[in-house]
């Protein structure tokens, strides 16, 4: 990855979490009042729920531009990925974990409507294994890119094994 798009990604993220916090504070969301009789999941979820989706969203736009570039965009030479194919491809791999995990604890939280640390371990995993899909593709993604990588074509490797 250069280090224009570097500072092209530190820089989008900034300014998303900045609208971000600007949204939170500006719509009243970031202190809404508690209600007596209703629980509430506390301060921290109200605040890192959007962050994480945020982080989510970003992690996806990631995940799937990079897997794009290495795909689709760079040139490719005899149906191999090029270096810089790879690469893109290991930054996919790295990007679709946060992708299924960003929001899991965090929007349990917020459904359970107790802190993130108040969590019982039970509901944690229920919510795990029972993940939306969203977070499930990213697994997927991530291991199947992990295992991508610059060699020879599928009919010389089946070749040279034969």
């Amino acid at each position: 990855m250069t280090a224009r798009l570097t500072r092209l990604l530190l820089a989008t993220t900034g300014a998303s979490v900045a609208a971000l916090v600007i949204g939170l504070l500006s719509g009243g969301a970031a202190f809404t009042p508690t209600i007596a009789g209703l629980a509430d999941s506390g301060a921290v979820t109200r605040w890192r729920l959007p962050a994480a989706k945020l982080a989510a969203n970003l992690s996806a736009v990631v995940t799937i531009g990079a897997l794009l570039m290495a795909a689709v965009l760079l040139p490719s030479d005899k149906g191999l990925l090029s270096a810089e194919a790879s690469r893109y491809a290991r930054l996919a791999s790295r990007a679709a974990p946060a992708w299924a995990v960003a929001t899991m604890l965090f929007t349990l939280s917020d459904i359970m409507a107790v802190p993130v640390i108040q969590l019982p371990g039970p509901a944690v995993i229920s919510f795990i294994t029972s993940i939306p899909q969203g977070a499930l593709a990213g697994a997927l993604i991530a291991a199947a890119a992990l295992r991508t990588r610059a060699g020879a074509p599928a009919d010389e490797v089946t070749a040279s094994r034969g």
